[in-house]
């Protein structure tokens, strides 16, 4: 079985994009998050209590962004006929760990920029990955995400960076 080469430092190129991410805002989807997240304003979850809010539908949390339009690093390694490196360094427990969500990899930067176009249910939301830049410091090295997300009007939504540690060359 022929492996793929792994999207490390040296492959990994500023404008490399994943395929658009598409997901459907459903009441449910909206109801779940806010659970989850223990958000109790009801105009999130109730289009009466969004109304009487001077809303005209429910909408969608501002944070609830990070679920719809996810840093889809996956993607862009795969649009890059690549797979994300694998952490052999030992987890918390001693136990090795696998995949990039165990990769040791920590966020050291977030940055959101809302555009003003709420979400609400039933709107789909279209989001692309691509990769901004890398940088070193101090030996650690870096990759900037960058997350646009578009509604099925072509507003955008959201566009934020996330910057990851990566692993050393």
């Amino acid at each position: 079985m022929l492996q793929q080469p792994v999207y490390d430092w040296d492959l990994a190129e500023s404008g490399d994009a994943s395929p658009p991410h598409v997901v459907r805002v459903t009441p449910e989807f909206i109801a779940e998050f806010c659970r989850v997240a223990r958000y109790e304003n009801p105009v999130y979850t109730s289009q009466a209590a969004a109304r009487e809010s001077g809303l005209p539908a429910g909408v969608a949390p501002p944070a609830m962004v990070l679920a719809l339009a996810p840093v889809n690093l996956n993607a862009v390694a795969a649009a890059k006929g690549c797979v994300l490196p694998v952490s052999t360094s030992p987890s918390a427990t001693g136990a090795s760990t696998t995949g990039i969500g165990d990769l040791v990899i920590a966020t050291s930067k977030l940055s959101i920029n809302f555009h003003g176009a709420m979400i609400s249910p039933e709107d789909e939301v279209t989001s692309v990955t691509t990769t901004q830049s890398k940088s070193k410091d101090q030996g650690d090295c870096y990759i900037t995400f960058q997350v646009s997300a578009n509604n099925q009007r072509g507003e955008t939504v959201v566009d934020y960076t996330q910057t990851f540690s990566w692993p050393e060359p």
